[in-house]
């Protein structure tokens, strides 16, 4: 049956003759301060480029022919410090961990970009974008720590608090369709939980727990599979959900393998994949089969950016030392064409796609 994380769940795993103590997703009501002013239309899809040196800041959108359209550049001295800038389908949320002040950014279907002032605490080491709602997390690979999630509403405004409380130690925390995966690289544990808006919390089963191999720092969902990367040895692992319907859905292994190393970026697009090296400029475009078996199918190679993204089907090219925009898209053959290269400034530091 599937359980209310708000009661501690613990269990000592044994693999390859180490323990892993998993005191999973461990939380506890507490109350959560946030505010908000009134709303304005947001249209998903549109960009927001920050330097957070300067608080300089870009929004825009690519239109259907590939190409960036974008209001005039703004300065805003609140920015300054951002650490993370993360978009869901209702805002984008800049946050400096260090202070603990926030904004959330909406932007009109005119590029009009509104401002909501808020503060989440300080030192959450990551913000995660779950539908209409943000999961923060001021744990690390070796130390669990508090946890927090709120909803927001079209238009940048924190609709709710939805939990707070402690979590156990993550280093990576991705979203998929239906799911919240949890992995810590460290250790190789790995867990799946359902995001409850009837509960207002996390829900798990024992299940869902398990270890895996460690060392995959790069993650990427796909519909409810995961793709899991070592950018050291190229070593990949495709993980899904195996739905039983009766609550005790659990994490099923669909493919392994090696790739080639140093893909910094895994980028879901027109049903595929996109591994990108920031290093190199190397490209690897691929799919996932029913099955879930990950199957390589082109290689080429693009210029160096320091920033990857993806805006509805579009990918998005970023260079933050001479301001080039790139902007591709894939055909169903799995070729990636460039549509348009913009000069949009130098020293945006931050890029963010407001999706849906």
């Amino acid at each position: 049956m599937t359980r209310d994380l708000s009661i501690l769940a613990t269990s000592c795993v044994r693999r390859a003759g180490r323990h892993f103590c998993a005191a999973i997703l461990c939380l506890v009501t507490a109350p959560l301060l946030l505010w908000a002013a009134h709303a304005s239309a947001q249209t998903a899809g549109r960009l927001f480029f920050l330097n957070s040196g300067n608080g300089d800041y870009l929004v825009g959108g690519v239109d259907p022919s590939g190409y960036f359209h974008s209001a005039p550049a703004g300065t805003r001295s609140t920015l300054i410090g951002t650490t993370h800038l993360v978009a869901n389908n209702t805002a984008i949320v800049a946050y400096n961990r260090t202070t603990g002040y926030a904004e959330l950014v909406a932007i009109d279907g005119f590029g009009n970009a509104g401002f909501r002032p808020t503060g989440f605490g300080v030192n959450w080491n990551y913000i995660v974008p779950t539908g209409g709602s943000f999961l923060t997390y001021a744990g690390n690979g070796n130390d669990g720590g508090q946890g927090a999630a709120f909803a927001v509403k079209q238009g940048g405004y924190i609709d709710h608090q939805i939990w707070a409380g402690s979590l156990s130690p993550w280093t990576n925390i991705v979203p998929t369709d239906d799911y919240l995966i949890f992995y810590n690289q460290i250790t190789g544990l790995f867990d799946a939980t359902i995001f409850s808006p009837v509960s207002s919390n996390l829900e798990q089963n024992s299940l869902s727990v398990g270890t895996i191999p460690t060392g995959y720092g790069v993650m990427a969902a796909v519909d409810d599979n995961v793709i899991l990367y070592n950018t050291g040895t190229g070593a990949y692992r495709v993980v899904g959900m195996y739905f039983v319907g009766n609550g005790n859905d659990f994490p099923d292994r669909r493919d392994s393998g090696t790739l080639e190393k140093y893909y910094g970026a895994i980028l879901p697009s027109a049903g595929r994949v996109v591994f990108y090296s920031y290093g190199s400029g190397d490209v690897l475009v691929g799919h996932l089969t029913q099955s879930g078996e990950l199957v390589s199918d082109k290689k080429t190679k693009i210029p160096i950016y320091t920033d990857a993204f993806t805006t509805g089907s579009y990918l998005c090219f970023y260079n933050a030392e001479n301001g080039e925009l790139a902007v591709y898209s894939l055909s169903t053959g799995g070729t990636l064409t460039r549509h348009s290269v913009q000069q949009i400034g130098s020293g945006y530091t931050f890029a963010a796609a407001a999706h849906s």
